[in-house]
């Protein structure tokens, strides 16, 4: 709302001219009391907007290894044995460089290689499924035992769990700490003074881990690590849901580059076209705004039912799919020509857009932390029963 109290201004008369014809859009449906918000979300949206399309966009970002792909795609997927590579230099024909000699392309094939892993390219990080399924291993992973101990100390460091506080060590260096929370940099202290007090704390802080670490009882933490990976929604075990959250933000899985996982890499990148029935993956930017305005469409009905504990699983309607469809016509996000040149609803549109955009979704892109944090809250709500009281 800060964002769009900001804005309002550039959008104020557009908003003043269309809020009369919006709110009659959706009176009566489990969006209307979001109407003015929506309504100036969006016209602030498209005010801002880049000209650029999609793949525009994504080409200025990524151009560099598109085009690497695109020629490692050409030596990998190459079926002859007689392949020849031609360097060219300006238009003079006589000034060529010819050769089909094998050792010489392979050494240009792993030049290209190394420089897509230099870059970073063949990396990703985990996704949360993947976390949570190499964590139901822990117990046979002793670098992984190593990390889940060493986030406890830290968490216990920071937020002053039950720990041998009596310590003076421990002591000393709480002082020091919270009181460089609140002015960590006093104008009164020389650089000199300043240096010494932070050498001073920085020894004591690695004095005060390892106390905690030979306090901790690493059998409970593993004991409570295993319950929590069974049992995410339950806020007993937030730390373990924030534990493997981290572990899967800051995770590097370096993939091999394959012909397989090179063509699935450019998929992402749109060099490769999917081929799947439906609304096309490019449509992504508006894909992802349908499947928000199913959430709110659907939020009274997901808190008042039991059987889905994932708002994103929980029944859409096609009566929800067809006030997306009016939404976006009326925003300009969609031309209303659907089901006039061809035979297809729109309800369907907007439900094969929604499930093509979460069969195709990009590997770095996972649901909104926000998304994921509500449905913990509400589900915790409804386990208490609080909230009946909202």
């Amino acid at each position: 709302m800060e964002r769009i109290r900001h804005g309002f201004v550039d959008i104020k008369d557009e908003f003043n001219s269309k809020i009369e014809k919006f709110s009659k859009l959706l009176i009566k449906t489990d969006l209307e009391e979001y109407t003015e918000f929506l309504l100036a979300n969006e016209l602030l949206h498209l005010y801002w907007k880049s000209p650029m399309n999609a793949e525009e966009s994504a080409y200025l970002r990524n151009k560099d290894e598109i085009e690497l792909s695109k020629i490692l795609h050409y030596f990998l997927s190459n079926t002859n044995d007689d392949l020849t590579v031609v360097i060219k230099r300006g238009q003079l024909k006589d000034d060529n460089y010819k050769t089909d000699n094998e050792f010489i392309t392979s050494t240009i094939i792993d030049g290209l290689k190394a420089k897509y892993r230099s870059h970073g390219y063949n990396e990703r990080h985990l996704t949360l499924e993947e976390t949570k399924s190499k964590f139901l291993n822990f117990r046979n992973d002793d670098a992984l035992k190593g990390f889940i101990i060493d986030w406890f100390v830290n968490n216990e460091h920071i937020t002053k769990l039950k720990i041998r506080e009596e310590d003076p060590i421990v002591t000393k260096t709480r002082e020091l700490f919270y009181s460089s929370l609140s002015d960590p940099f006093d104008s009164s202290k020389s650089q000199y003074e300043f240096q010494r007090e932070w050498d001073e704390y920085s020894v004591l802080m690695k004095v005060e881990k390892k106390i905690i670490e030979q306090s901790i009882d690493k059998e409970a933490v593993f004991n409570k690590v295993e319950k929590g990976l069974h049992d995410l929604q339950n806020e007993d075990y937030d730390d373990i849901f924030e534990l493997i959250e981290h572990y899967q933000s800051n995770f590097i899985v370096k993939e091999e580059i394959t012909l397989e996982w090179l063509e699935n890499r450019m998929k992402y990148l749109g060099i490769i076209k999917a081929k799947k029935a439906g609304a096309k993956p490019k449509n992504d930017l508006l894909a992802s705004k349908a499947e928000h305005f199913s959430y709110l469409i659907r939020l009274k009905r997901f808190i008042n039912q039991d059987e889905y504990v994932d708002i994103e699983k929980f029944p859409i309607s096609n009566a929800d799919c067809r006030l997306i469809y009016d939404c976006f016509v009326f925003l300009g996000h969609l031309e209303d020509n659907i089901g006039k040149s061809n035979s297809t609803k729109p309800e369907n549109y907007i439900r094969s857009l929604i499930d093509n955009y979460r069969a195709n979704r990009k590997e770095f892109e996972l649901r909104s932390y926000y998304t994921r944090a509500a449905e913990r809250g509400i589900n915790h709500l409804k386990n208490t029963g609080e909230i009946l009281k909202l």
